[in-house]
């Protein structure tokens, strides 16, 4: 908590411009597979060529990614629901699974990730609930808050669908806090 006003110590004009993952997830889509949504209810049209195939698959479960010189790239994956197993031949593999990541595991087996010695709180409010002096100030700014044990950033994102209306945005606050890896914190 802080009493009165908070000083700017220094202040850079640099303009900086953020999202968030739904956002760019859907707009990826629409330049990808050419996806509807309430973000890009127009996607832009196809950059394939002739012949060329493009698709998005969910409930899949990769079970092997290997390269050799003369098939190349090979990806194995399952059906979730129907358990058939498929191979792929394709130019590029993007393995966005998550922190425990299956197919980060099966190309680098010996790979082990460590905690990295923080927990991340993330709050979002909507732009029309935060004060237009706040706004004003946060406009084209990423705002960093230092201390011994934390640090906190502030910022504006895309608001609903992926506007960035003036009145539409929100403003994230996320608190980086130092927390030892057996704390009960994290299981909070």
């Amino acid at each position: 908590m802080a009493e009165g006003r908070l000083n700017v110590m220094e202040s850079r004009s640099i303009p900086f411009k953020l999202t968030n993952w739904k956002t760019f997830y859907y707009r990826l889509r629409a330049i990808f597979d050419r996806f509807k949504s309430e973000y890009v209810p127009e996607p832009p049209p196809s950059l394939l060529k002739q012949g060329q195939v493009v698709f998005y698959d969910v409930e899949e479960r990769v079970t092997n990614v290997s390269y050799n010189k003369e098939a190349g790239l090979s990806v194995t994956y399952e059906g979730v629901q129907t358990e058939t197993n498929e191979v792929l031949h394709p130019n590029l593999v993007i393995a966005a699974d998550g922190a425990g990541s299956v197919t980060r595991n099966i190309v680098f087996p010996n790979l082990k990730t460590q905690y990295a010695g923080f927990l991340t709180w993330r709050g979002i409010v909507p732009e029309s609930a935060v004060s237009k002096e706040i706004i004003n100030f946060l406009f084209d700014r990423y705002i960093r808050y230092h201390a011994d044990r934390y640090y906190i950033v502030v910022y504006l994102i895309p608001g609903d669908n992926g506007s960035i209306k003036p009145g539409e945005r929100h403003a994230i606050l996320v608190w980086y806090d130092t927390c030892h890896k057996d704390s009960p914190e994290i299981f909070l």
